[in-house]
């Protein structure tokens, strides 16, 4: 059984629990979020200061003490992700903007650099203070300059999000609890320019996910991240809202083993 199986296997268990309420709670008081969000934002903090790399990719070649032998290698692994996302704007005939664009979770700026080629500004949000220093690090080696980096304090940080005209985040929104991917994406979708395109992904699904709010905040573990779904519903209702066409839903293998994990593609029409 793989890290991510054990972290969904031990958070079902929790909410199996007798009296704990069946379904997903989306939705919860700003307090209860900002526990929340505090409890994410120690995890990677922690996790970010100690090996930012191995937290981004799992693999033993990423961790600090092989890094200086690796890193070109990890960082070109970011191309990968920038060519999917050009044969998705590709394939639904919305060529990609050369403006602004925010990339939530940027992590040690594996595809922040590469992002920073496409457009003129890129905003990149972290919750780690350890790994937006190695973004940092990152970006001056390679002479980028149209970076913006911002350390989210708080749930409240996503108050000052700017405008922009592309959106993308990968391997991050499922480290949240589904109140949190709700109220974040209900900022965002909400400062996408007009024609402006997003690309996101999330785990959407798993047979045995519940979530009760109440039973999250009271529950205790040492693990370094957690893993949580937001069903697809939830992600097209955001959509609707904010006037954002879907125009492709890709599955992909992102969030691991048994658990349900989609690509969200779409423009801003409203």
């Amino acid at each position: 059984m793989n890290l991510v199986e054990n972290i969904l296997n031990d958070y079902v268990a929790l909410q199996y629990a007798p009296g704990n309420s069946n379904g997903i709670e989306v939705f919860c008081s700003f307090s209860d979020l900002k526990r929340m969000f505090k409890r994410v934002r120690d995890q990677w903090e922690s996790v970010g200061c100690r090996e930012p790399y191995a937290s981004v990719l799992s693999d033993p070649k990423y961790r600090m003490e092989n890094i200086d032998s690796s890193l070109k290698e990890f960082i070109e692994t970011g191309r990968s992700t920038i060519n999917k996302v050009k044969q998705l704007s590709e394939k639904n005939g919305s060529p990609l903007p050369s403006g602004s664009m925010l990339e939530l979770g940027c992590g040690v700026g594996r595809v922040t650099q590469w992002f920073a080629e496409l457009f003129e500004t890129t905003h990149a949000w972290d919750v780690s203070e350890g790994n937006l220093a190695e973004c940092k690090k990152n970006l001056v080696r390679k002479s980028v300059n149209n970076v913006n980096l911002r350390l989210i304090n708080g749930i409240a940080d996503y108050a000052d999000l700017p405008t922009f005209d592309f959106f993308f985040s990968e391997i991050v929104l499922q480290h949240n609890p589904p109140p949190i991917q709700y109220y974040v994406l209900d900022k965002v979708l909400q400062k996408i320019n007009l024609e402006g395109l997003v690309c996101f992904q999330t785990v959407t699904h798993h047979q045995s996910y519940q979530f009760d709010v109440k039973s999250y905040l009271s529950w205790q573990h040492d693990r370094d991240f957690e893993m949580h779904v937001l069903p697809m519903r939830w992600v097209c209702t955001l959509f609707r809202k904010h006037g954002v066409a879907l125009t492709d839903v890709v599955r992909d293998n992102l969030g691991g083993g048994g658990l349900v994990s989609n690509t969200f593609f779409g423009k801003k029409i409203l």
